[in-house]
């Protein structure tokens, strides 16, 4: 007699390891500060950012008498980079990294220390252009080898030798003001460059030869930003009458203050690197603000102190670095996406529960920890506690998978890291678990399948009797 005997073994093969993520829809993502400060001196006053454009890891900072900062990861750290360069110098916005050659950078002293530049990323310098009080550097954005370079009481001056010689910009060129506070090149139109000289504007249409007057704005102006779309279209930033924009060339200017303080110091302005609408501001008030209309209103995005410096990220929206002359250095950020974090076992018994651990990222994959980070500055100003208070990502997502059969249905975030123990139910042929945030960012497992695996065993044989030899 054969007697089959049939068990089956609960199987689930599953693979979490590939990651979808969408950012969320709406145009006023929750965003996030933190500091960035770590390696910066104690009361760090930055008044100058500039970002490799290469790397965009890597960044500088440039502080008024504490000298000169590296970062390679993201501003987590700096450095002291002032190898051939006289101290103490002083930065105030003269801090420029080349778009071509990422290793050449310039820095200038507010001083009268001159212009220094580096060919290896920071780590040597070497003065090009000595006794000038520098207030403003740029590289051209269409040569390699053309920049300019303001002095506050001297006017400008231009090399088209990557820095070897520099020649006097005069009042025959058309440049009649001699107090440069700020440089722009159009992004898109690399001919034209714009000077704030005290109030008044001045243009150029072949690289800073010759400059055409443009106006003049109530009080001094502080910094310029030009649209990537529209190359005559600019902002100006200026000391006490807020943003001014321009729609032709800088011929006439509209107050743009919806939003702003009211007699707001704007220090710093950045055009997002991604959205052609979207601006930010930096103020004296303290804090940075965020327009969405190319200026025409403003949103505060949190007190962090005197704001003196911006750098939006190149590739990377709605990540601007601030410097202040007070707190030191903070990164603003976005929820991004998801990772999963924990290892799950190549094979699972059916309501056999597993751990899933995820976090929640920003667009440089950093965590949204919202973990007390150390402050250099060691500030106690109350407003700064409660911006940074809400620096960690904290909601509750809801969790599926295609039967419907997934426990539990939702996942909690607490300071960026969400950990539950997960089972499945039901059999499925590419399955996949979709963790959904209310603010849209949704991360998809890998496909999977959820099957019964039959285990046979061979028939069983019968003993009939014995026999005797």
């Amino acid at each position: 007699m054969e007697c089959f005997n049939k068990t089956w073994v609960g199987l689930l093969v599953i693979s979490l390891f590939s990651v979808v993520s969408t950012s969320q829809a709406a145009s006023s993502p929750t965003f996030y500060w933190h500091p960035t400060s770590t390696g910066l001196p104690s009361s760090a006053d930055v008044e100058a950012l500039a970002i490799n454009p290469v790397t965009p890891s890597t960044l500088y900072a440039g502080t008024f008498g504490g000298g000169l900062y590296r970062s390679t990861d993201n501003g987590q750290t700096w450095v002291t980079t002032t190898t051939g360069i006289t101290l103490p110098i002083s930065v105030q916005g003269a801090l420029a990294v080349s778009p071509f050659s990422s290793m050449m950078l310039y820095v200038g002293d507010y001083f009268g220390g001159g212009l220094y530049r580096s060919v290896d990323s920071g780590d040597h310098w070497a003065q090009v252009l000595p006794g000038l009080s520098v207030r403003a550097v740029a590289f051209s954005p269409l040569s390699p080898t053309v920049a300019l370079v303001g002095d506050r009481a001297q006017g400008l001056y231009r090399s088209q030798d990557s820095g070897d010689t520099w020649s006097p910009i005069t009042a025959s060129t058309g440049l009649t003001g001699t107090g440069i506070n700020v440089i722009s090149f159009a992004p898109t139109a690399p001919y034209t460059a714009y000077v704030g000289a005290g109030q008044m504007v001045f243009a150029s249409r072949n690289g800073g030869m010759t400059w055409h007057f443009k106006g003049t704005l109530p009080s001094a102006i502080q910094a310029f930003a030009v649209s990537r779309n529209a190359p005559r279209k600019l902002l100006a930033g200026t000391y006490s009458h807020g943003v001014y924009t321009s729609t032709n060339d800088g011929l006439t200017w509209t107050a743009a203050n919806v939003g702003l303080p009211a007699g707001a110091w704007v220090t710093s302005l950045a055009f997002d690197p991604i959205s052609t609408t979207v601006v930010y501001a930096g103020t004296w008030d303290g804090e940075v603000y965020r327009s969405e209309d190319n200026g025409a209103t403003w949103t505060g995005q949190g007190y962090l102190g005197h704001v003196y410096a911006l750098a939006a990220h190149p590739a990377a929206s709605g990540v601007i670095y601030a410097g202040t002359s007070n707190n030191g250095i903070f990164r603003r950020s976005v929820l991004h996406h998801l990772n999963l974090e924990s290892l799950i076992p190549p094979a699972q018994t059916p309501y056999q529960v597993f751990t899933l651990t995820l976090t929640a990222r920003d667009q440089l994959n950093i965590l949204l920890d919202g973990e007390p980070t150390p402050i250099t500055t060691g500030s106690s100003d109350p407003r700064l506690a409660t911006t940074l208070s809400a620096n960690g990502y904290n909601g509750v997502a809801m969790m599926t998978d295609a039967t419907g059969s997934i426990t539990p249905t939702q996942i909690t975030f607490t300071n960026g890291q969400a950990t539950t123990l997960v089972s499945l139910h039901a059999e499925a042929i590419a399955n996949q678990i979709t963790v959904t945030l209310p603010e849209g960012v949704v991360w998809k497992s890998a496909m999977f399948n959820v099957q019964w695996a039959a285990k046979v065993y061979l028939p069983m044989l019968q003993n009939e009797g014995s026999h005797s030899p």
